[in-house]
């Protein structure tokens, strides 16, 4: 069995489908790139990393990509609890409390790097410290939203929900996370919120693309 293989039996992800993307005028998650949407693109790469993909947030069966692989939408199981609508750490939470694996990768929509070229910069292995390794500039964790979460995370995280928390660097940072630096020429290719920046996005991809073609 390959090390991929292997690795992807010991953990699981969550892609998180955004809010209202009210500055960018339409869902991020349906913003199409190569074909594809973002969430389709996500879900399909994930699949073959994971030994299972969970989505947070509105979505149907024809918004995933065919055939849906090892996929559960749960924004539904999330009724009378933690809204989809409460934020990306519900979404998390949520994703935790149904992982059976000890870590969780979580992935926001709004990026055109995948989880395959982004994994191998941020390695975790068996004496990784339970808690969060995740992307950041200048050793903070300005992208809490790419990164590793260890399932033991899950009491502490619903801790912080209960009491009415909803910040995501707050509860991040103060579980002192492992950071490790995006590399500059990735950066804007994640956490586009308007249409120009979607658009130059698009184009440094691309050009990254037509680089290594």
């Amino acid at each position: 069995m390959s090390a991929l293989a292997t690795f992807a039996e010991q953990q699981s992800s969550v892609v998180l489908m955004g809010g209202q993307s009210t500055r960018m005028g339409s869902p991020k998650h349906q913003l199409v790139f190569a074909g594809q949407t973002l969430l389709q693109r996500l879900v399909s790469n994930l699949a073959a990393l994971s030994a299972h993909v969970y989505v947070a947030g509105n979505c149907h069966a024809s918004d995933l990509p065919n055939p849906q692989h090892n996929t559960t939408v749960i924004a539904d199981q999330l009724a009378n609890q933690l809204a989809y609508f409460e934020g990306p750490l519900a979404g998390i939470a949520t994703a935790l409390a149904h992982c059976q694996t000890p870590w969780l990768w979580v992935q926001s929509c709004d990026t055109l790097l995948l989880p395959s070229q982004l994994q191998p910069l941020i390695t975790i292995d068996a004496h990784t410290p339970a808690g969060i390794v995740c992307f950041g500039q200048q050793n903070l964790p300005n992208y809490p939203l790419m990164g590793w979460y260890h399932v033991q995370l899950l009491p502490a995280l619903q801790a912080y929900l209960a009491s009415g928390g909803r910040r995501v660097m707050q509860f991040v940072s103060s579980q002192q996370p492992s950071v490790v630096n995006m590399p500059a020429n990735l950066q804007p290719l994640c956490n586009f919120n308007t249409p120009g920046e979607y658009a130059q996005a698009c184009a440094l991809a691309n050009q990254r693309q037509g680089e290594t073609t």
